[in-house]
């Protein structure tokens, strides 16, 4: 995969125990909202509506790199969604060769998002949670090895929703390429991207011959590499704001679907598992 991911290393998956707390940035209440005039239940064609509204998550891709480097949540298409849309998340992962710690940790953003501070009264560095709130939502955007970690969390029951995966770095025999009916999801290719071929796309297709373009899975192939920096220019005819719209369109195109079950309900077994709780 040309180093977009480890998972295909030996075949296995890097295995991970009881994931630890997660630093994640601050969320007020001020900072979570709707708008006058926008209805999560009615098709929305207004970018700036949209910006102001949807809560969007971004999971960023790695490579599987181990310990603290750069911050990927300031790569061209996090710093893009983060300038524009007002409710926005993405957790940097220091270790993305950590598959299911990096699921778990998203699990907990989509799910319950938990605020961790420093105590200065301790001689040694502590974290504790001092407020939470949960975050819901609208639309989930993976990157690169973000994207299968977006289809993990749909295929266990955690995300239900309107989904944007971008050069998804899927696994031959690791990841599932079928996609379902009851809810949308758009994916991009970039036709000169040497980490994510044509023949992933060619394989998507296939297995989801069934699906309406319209509703269900659409999927778009622009001339860009793996960086995919091309639907961050304002000029780009599909830029991120139009995917964002198209996705949200599909969502009332789709017959299937119903916003407000985007999170399945969850066993407590799956709940522990991912380091949620139930209250």
């Amino acid at each position: 995969m040309g180093g977009v991911s480890s998972r295909s290393k030996g075949g296995h998956i890097k295995q991970s125990h009881a994931p630890p707390p997660v630093q994640l940035q601050k969320l007020v209440p001020a900072d979570i909202h709707r708008s006058d005039g926008f209805d999560e239940n009615a098709p929305c064609k207004d970018v700036a509506l949209l910006r102001k509204n949807l809560r969007v998550l971004f999971i960023h891709g790695g490579g599987g790199r181990t310990g603290v480097q750069s911050d990927l949540t300031q790569k061209p298409v996090p710093s893009y969604l983060r300038e524009r849309y007002q409710n926005f998340h993405a957790t940097n992962v220091a270790d993305t060769s950590d598959f299911e710690g990096m699921i778990a940790t998203h699990a907990r953003a989509i799910r319950f998002l938990s605020l961790f501070l420093h105590d200065p009264s301790r001689m040694i560095i502590i974290m504790i949670p001092v407020w939470s709130r949960s975050f819901q939502p609208d639309v989930v955007i993976g990157k690169s090895q973000g994207s299968p970690c977006l289809k993990h969390l749909i295929d266990r029951g955690v995300w239900r929703g309107p989904s944007l995966l971008i050069v998804p770095a899927f696994v031959h025999m690791m990841d599932d390429l079928h996609f379902a009916k009851d809810y949308p999801s758009l994916l991009v290719f970039g036709d000169q991207d040497v980490a994510v071929p044509l023949s992933t796309r060619n394989s998507v297709n296939e297995v989801n011959a069934g699906l309406k373009e319209d509703s269900e899975l659409k999927i778009y192939t622009f001339a860009d590499g793996h960086s995919m920096n091309l639907i961050t220019y304002e000029t780009f005819e599909h830029n991120l704001d139009v995917l964002i719209k198209e996705l949200w369109e599909m969502k009332f195109a789709n017959k299937a679907y119903a916003h407000e079950k985007r999170f399945p309900p969850l066993t407590e077994l799956q709940l522990n598992k991912f380091g949620l709780t139930s209250t």
